[in-house]
């Protein structure tokens, strides 16, 4: 899963910056197309490896803390679109640099026995 979820990293990355520098309805009907595809490709296999984490540590703890940096990561980029507002074109860049996250990140998990 963790080759999936960077191919799918890398590929939002792409569409993010194209959304950027593209205009028309045609080209952002066909972007949007691709994100929905590609989307699936980081959400499914991030989420599996979260889950993988869950089994071996408190569950409900986990999906508490796991939301916590998910809710906190919104607002920044929440923030960063008000900062950017009259160039809103702008935020599209933001949201693709946020996908490199799924690249750097260290999936390994060597689980600790309680």
């Amino acid at each position: 899963p963790i080759l999936l979820l960077r191919i799918g990293a890398f590929l939002m990355i792409i569409i993010w910056v194209l959304r950027f520098f593209l205009n028309g309805a045609m080209a952002y009907y066909i972007l949007t197309l691709l994100a929905g595809f590609f989307t699936a490709m980081v959400i499914i296999p991030f989420t599996a490896i979260l889950y993988k984490y869950a089994k071996h540590d408190n569950p409900e703890e986990f999906i508490i803390f796991q939301e916590v940096p998910t809710i906190i990561g919104r607002i920044f980029i929440y923030l960063a679109c008000l900062l950017f507002l009259s160039h809103i074109q702008y935020a599209f860049l933001i949201v693709g640099a946020s996908y490199f996250f799924f690249l750097i990140k260290n999936y390994d998990f060597h689980p600790v026995e309680k």
